[in-house]
């Protein structure tokens, strides 16, 4: 298994730009990144940067990645002959959000982390139930998918980045909605069913959702994939957009449910064994379940096989005795779904 280090994040990506705009800062940035992860004995640096939002951001993003890859070949040069330290970075479905990236520049990276999932939620951009994580489209109502894997994935590649340097990120937790109106002909739904359709009449998809309904981690109602479905409620397929939720009654209507099951990770596998993607990734495992029900173990068997690369055990100048270690590499398997 190989451990990358990542910078970044949702809640720490303010400070990006300003870094990324001066020679120096990046420099700096750079080789502070590349101690830190030869100090703690990882395998490489994941960038998550959210995200270049102008063409001055998009092209410091690529001379930022550029010098740390720099970096990264200087040290393996100098302490891991002929090793491969990975760079990779995370990346949005939303097109406002990588309309700016400079796709075709992206050489120094190995791959990046597609994040399909968080398509909509209880936050203020959101009036009206839909998917979160849909693989397709849909048509009947384009409510319901704002987003979807599929068109990112689609456009990424016409624009000029590697289909094999590309990770589909799957989520491993769902988003709730409380949904109030449009609901009469829902009330003798019940019970759990997989695969189980409701007509374009019935289906709470595209309803609009007047409050909150808190969730097991935060106020944006999200819940963990090993606590879903609820008890009693009905577990449902939108066919169209590859997309699964849970239905269940409320004192005031309805609690609707969007996450993945084991059936639309295989559906997902497939997809991206057809259009040559690399692989996989989970956010995050803490959510999973055991056994035949593991969105993760279902991936890793549809796959079919993981990726097989040299780990490095020696880090000869890490200011820890237990990380430099003997000199020397284990040959072992390298999994393309954590």
């Amino acid at each position: 298994m190989k451990v990358l280090l990542s910078i970044g994040g949702w809640s720490l990506s303010d400070n990006f730009p300003r870094m990324a705009n001066c020679s120096t800062a990046r420099d700096r940035f750079a080789k502070m990144a590349v101690e830190y992860m030869k100090d703690w004995g990882f395998d490489g640096i994941d960038i998550d940067w959210e995200y270049p939002n102008n063409a001055e951001d998009a092209e410091n993003n690529v001379l930022l990645l550029n010098r740390v890859r720099e970096e990264l070949d200087s040290y393996a040069k100098k302490h891991a002959p002929n090793y491969h330290f990975m760079l990779s970075i995370a990346t949005s479905v939303n097109p406002e959000k990588y309309q700016w990236l400079k796709f075709k520049s992206l050489d120094s990276i190995d791959f990046l982390n597609l994040m399909a999932y968080d398509f909509t939620g209880q936050w203020a951009s959101c009036t009206k139930v839909g998917h979160s994580s849909n693989l397709f489209s849909s048509t009947k109502n384009s409510v319901a998918s704002p987003f979807s894997a599929d068109r990112a994935v689609r456009e990424y590649i016409d624009r000029g980045f590697p289909a094999k340097k590309i990770l589909l990120g799957i989520p491993v937790f769902g988003h709730s909605f409380n949904v109030t109106s449009g609901l009469q002909s829902l009330s003798t739904v019940q019970g759990n069913s997989f695969g189980d359709n409701l007509s374009n009449q019935t289906d709470p998809i595209g309803q609009p959702f007047p409050q909150q309904t808190g969730g097991q981690w935060d106020k944006t109602g999200t819940w963990d994939y090993k606590r879903l479905p609820k008890d009693g409620a009905k577990l449902l397929e939108d066919e169209e957009a590859r997309a699964w939720y849970s239905y269940q009654k409320t004192a005031t209507g309805a609690e609707v449910i969007s996450f993945e099951v084991p059936q639309s990770v295989k559906d997902k596998v497939k997809y991206l064994k057809a259009q040559g993607l690399r692989g996989v990734f989970f956010w995050d495992a803490s959510g999973d379940r055991p056994g035949e029900e593991s969105l993760i173990g279902t991936s890793f068997t549809q796959l079919g096989d993981i990726e097989h690369s040299d780990n490095l055990l020696s880090y000869p100048d890490s200011k820890y005795d237990n990380v430099r270690g003997t000199p020397a590499r284990l040959s072992g398997p390298v999994p393309s779904v954590c």
